[in-house]
């Protein structure tokens, strides 16, 4: 595939550049590449991709007028600089975004209910600064959704935004090849998703709730379609013996629409994968998820959905007036009442009517955003300028209250987050003695300075800095049952307000 320049474009046209370089296949790059592809097509618009040399979205751009931006992880990394454009990417990178023309404007897309937790720990700032920066997207009408669920966890900010939606689509898969069951002694069901932290336990509770409802029943087969590194969280899952877990592994479409035809009488999932089962006439039911452990035995048929609803948490369904069913009522409706093929139609013609086209959505939400890169940069800089202030004073405090003199100074996480936070120290003549990470084993040394394991934690021998990039509870509860107490011998970087 052409690689093209980042800063020669068509000046007769408006140049649009997608900004989502990713390397793993999933939900983000489909939709995000479709949209472009979509955009291409129209004669008024330039459109580029930015992407790495092997990233997700390179096959499906292959053969289209988008015009690729080898992305390398260079900083800063600069966007046709020299002229205005709009950049299209998701909320959760609004702490990485290229350097662009001053007048360029910005577009940012939530697809996802941890979007604005994953913003909050890219920008590694307190709930007030995260709100300054969500005001601004707020004001500028600046993002779009792709469902109502979106929309709905971003609200609980406290800050209001218009709803702006851009639904996912997906194009029309060939019929389903029987209208019968699979095979009517068996309980045949597909799920589709990555195996991720945010979808594993969607499938645990699946299983949960056949488990409760269908006890000493058929056997019960469940495709599970999708990789991820959360895999042996289901693998490793306590299930009865006649639930059946068949890992598929990552399928093409044309595989995926192969085995939900000849193999699944019923597809689970969320999102863009959701669609694939009702676009072929397959009854699709949209599945909660959360990531950490749930039970919901609450599920909804897509063409029972509205708002272009195609996954909630567990917490949300009655904010969204949806009727839902258990388990049991679901498979009773497939294998008892006889109603695959008519909750097929119903679910494909739900499809057909939302999630077709979302041109003209997309027009007017990229018309719509006022944000320039000129205010964005202003405001981002104040941030970081404010984090690094309170990331230093809290250190600071955290140094003179401690009586470290006799006590060695560790580190929890080796990673990119505790040599960032070593190099600070450096700065500031404080040196560290050893890290503590979980992947010892693997680490052993980092930048010269030991690895070891959390298990050599001795609050009367060591002061802990906890340096990742999100908040873990459980490392809490675990510096806390050994004796550490939070201020005076041990500091969480950044997320001192939990």
């Amino acid at each position: 595939m052409e690689i093209k320049d980042r800063s020669i474009t068509d000046t007769n046209k408006r140049t649009v550049v997608f900004f989502f370089p990713f390397r793993v296949i999933s939900g983000g790059p489909i939709f995000l590449s479709n949209l472009a592809i979509m955009l291409s097509e129209n004669s008024e618009y330039s459109v580029y991709y930015t992407e790495y040399d092997d990233g997700a979205a390179l096959e499906r751009l292959r053969d289209t007028s988008v015009k690729i931006i080898e992305y390398h992880d260079e900083k800063p990394f600069e966007l046709f600089v020299e002229e205005e454009i709009y950049l299209i990417t998701p909320v959760y990178w609004g702490d990485r975004i290229p350097v662009l023309n001053r007048n360029s404007k910005v577009l940012f897309l939530n697809w996802h209910n941890l979007c604005i937790p994953s913003l909050q720990a890219g920008l590694r700032c307190d709930q007030d600064l995260l709100k300054d920066m969500l005001a601004l997207i707020s004001e500028k009408d600046s993002e779009f959704y792709c469902d109502k669920a979106h929309w709905e966890a971003q609200e609980s900010y406290g800050i209001h935004f218009r709803e702006i939606y851009v639904p996912i689509t997906v194009p029309e898969r060939r019929r389903i090849k029987s209208k019968d069951l699979i095979d009517p002694d068996e309980i045949n069901i597909a799920v589709v998703g990555r195996l991720v932290i945010d979808k594993v336990y969607a499938i645990t509770d699946l299983i949960d709730n056949i488990a409760e409802d269908f006890r000493f029943c058929c056997a019960v087969n469940i495709y599970v379609i999708g990789e991820g590194d959360s895999k042996n969280v289901l693998a490793d899952y306590m299930k009865p013996e006649y639930v059946n877990l068949v890992f598929c592994g990552t399928l093409s479409i044309g595989e995926i629409n192969n085995l939900l035809s000849e193999k699944a009488d019923i597809l689970f999932a969320m999102g863009t994968s959701v669609l694939e089962g009702a676009s072929a006439g397959l009854p699709s039911v949209v599945i909660p998820n959360d990531v950490r452990p749930f039970h919901c035995n609450r599920y909804a048929y897509l063409f029972e959905c509205n708002s272009f609803l195609l996954g909630w948490g567990p917490d949300q369904i009655d904010l969204f007036d949806i009727k839902t069913h258990t388990i049991k009522e679901i498979l009773d409706d497939i294998y008892t009442a006889d109603r695959k093929e008519e909750i097929g139609q119903l679910c494909r013609d739900y499809y057909r009517r939302n999630h077709c086209n979302n041109y003209d959505f997309f027009l007017s939400a990229l018309n719509g955003t006022r944000l320039t890169y000129e205010e964005y940069n202003r405001k981002m800089t104040y941030i970081m300028e404010r984090v690094k202030e309170k990331y230093r004073n809290n250190i600071v405090r955290f140094l003179e209250k401690t009586n470290n003199k006799n006590r060695k100074l560790v580190i929890w996480g080796a990673g990119k987050r505790g040599t960032e936070l070593v190099g600070f120290l450096k700065k500031m003549d404080v040196e560290t003695d050893f890290f503590v990470d979980r992947n010892a084993d693997r680490m052993r040394e980092v930048n010269n300075i030991p690895v070891e394991y959390p298990g050599v934690l001795n609050p009367q021998k060591h002061v802990v800095m906890v340096s990742l990039a999100n908040y873990l509870k459980d490392i809490v509860s675990e510096l806390e049952r050994k004796g550490f107490e939070k201020g005076t011998d041990y500091l969480y970087i950044y997320y001192q307000e939990q």
